[in-house]
């Protein structure tokens, strides 16, 4: 069981943030910001971000990922959700859009080289 709760509580708070996040996204006014980024692109964001760290969540689950790569991951994956939260506050541009996907682009990278070295085995550094 608590196998069980250390996988469940972490996929429930992705889950919490995912659906919270395009909430607070299409509150925003778009009359400031006419060049701003539609919601969805935001959303698409918000949801490519929760599914990383699902996937990061379960990669340390099942031992495939290291607990510091993984603390590592998680916390460039809070950096994203914090700028994308200081980007909604004006309105997404295109530019920030960009480097936001550019940065999860490097995330996604990362976790899948850290789950192919997994493979090799120890000593695999």
């Amino acid at each position: 069981m608590s196998k069980f709760k250390t996988i469940l509580i972490p996929v429930m708070a992705v889950a919490a943030f995912a659906t919270a996040m395009p909430a607070a996204a299409s509150a925003q006014a778009y009359g400031r910001a006419p060049h701003a980024a539609p919601t969805v692109a935001l959303n698409s964001l918000v949801n490519r971000k929760a599914t990383l760290e699902v996937r990061v969540d379960r990669a340390m689950a099942q031992r495939r990922l290291d607990v510091r790569d993984g603390r590592d991951l998680k916390r460039e994956l809070a950096s994203i959700e914090r700028q994308i939260r200081i980007d909604m506050r004006g309105g997404l541009q295109r530019a920030e859009r960009n480097q936001l996907e550019r940065r999860l682009d490097q995330i996604e990278r990362k976790l899948e080289r850290e789950l192919r070295q997994d493979h090799r085995g120890p000593g695999r550094r």
